[in-house]
């Protein structure tokens, strides 16, 4: 009994060493990341601002707080940190050095199923709605929003690293043109993560916030680009930036002016 009471005792005191060990050293790379960011960093002195300082100080204490109390989810508050700039050249990266450290890619995501859609049905069924069901496209990636019984979930078409029919996003409705989003990975073990979404322009566009756009696919894709191209994003991501002038095809040649309202364009 005294045997067992005492492996107990060493497994708990080994525990919190371990915890204390992960603590301490995610502190020190977390002080490490702000120095590094206040020193390197080009835009640190456009970004933190007098109006917005004290938020950077609050989040900093923040941060350190949910470290301590959460020590092995490190690397996502390193990254809540950085996303504060709004910048996605500045993010927080794991080096893997040896290949028995590279992660596992599953083939299906972590929501745990793939889907199977038909896209063209889908699009026709909404080219004019207005709801978040449908067909987008953006930049790089193409998805759709679907039901999977009680939920609705954006399926992978196009996007690179990923394979149609597999689920990156989980959509729970806010209201009706807002909603937070859950983003799945392929990688085991890899936590999801929660941003949000909302849909504009009569439900022509999805913006995910401090992120990227698409747009509600249509029977023009003349009109989705310059739909997409022309939508200047109310939740920025620090890099977006607007054409002035651009083909969309032989026969369709776009310009952007500037609105005769000064707070607009």
């Amino acid at each position: 009994m005294k045997v067992k009471v005492i492996l107990i005792v060493l497994s708990a005191i080994l525990i919190n060493k371990f915890a204390l060990s992960q603590t301490t050293d995610c502190l020190k790379d977390f002080d490490f990341v702000v120095k590094k960011i206040q020193a390197d960093y080009p835009g640190y002195n456009d970004k933190v601002t007098n109006e917005n300082r004290s938020q950077l100080t609050l989040l900093e204490k923040e941060i350190r707080q949910k470290i301590t109390r959460y020590p092995d989810s490190c690397g996502y508050y390193l990254n809540e940190y950085t996303d504060f700039f709004k910048d996605h050249h500045l993010r927080v990266s794991r080096i893997w050095k040896k290949n028995n450290q590279q992660p596992e890619i599953m083939d299906i995501s972590t929501y745990g199923k793939n889907l199977s859609v038909n896209v063209d049905s889908l699009q026709q069924a909404t080219k004019d709605a207005k709801g978040i069901e449908g067909v987008w496209e953006g930049f790089r990636q193409k998805f759709i929003v679907a039901r999977d019984g009680q939920k609705l979930v954006g399926i992978i078409v196009n996007n690179q690293g990923w394979k149609s029919g597999q689920v990156l996003y989980e959509f729970e409705s806010v209201n009706d043109t807002v909603f937070d989003v859950i983003n799945y990975s392929l990688i085991r073990d890899r936590n999801k993560y929660k941003t949000k979404a909302s849909l504009h322009l009569n439900g022509k566009i999805i913006e995910f916030h401090n992120d990227t756009r698409f747009v509600r696919k249509s029977d023009s894709d003349i009109l989705d680009k310059a739909i997409l191209y022309s939508y200047v994003p109310l939740y920025p991501n620090g890099r977006n930036t607007y054409p002035v002038a651009m083909y969309l095809s032989d026969s369709t040649y776009y310009l952007r002016i500037s609105s005769f309202d000064s707070n607009r364009e």
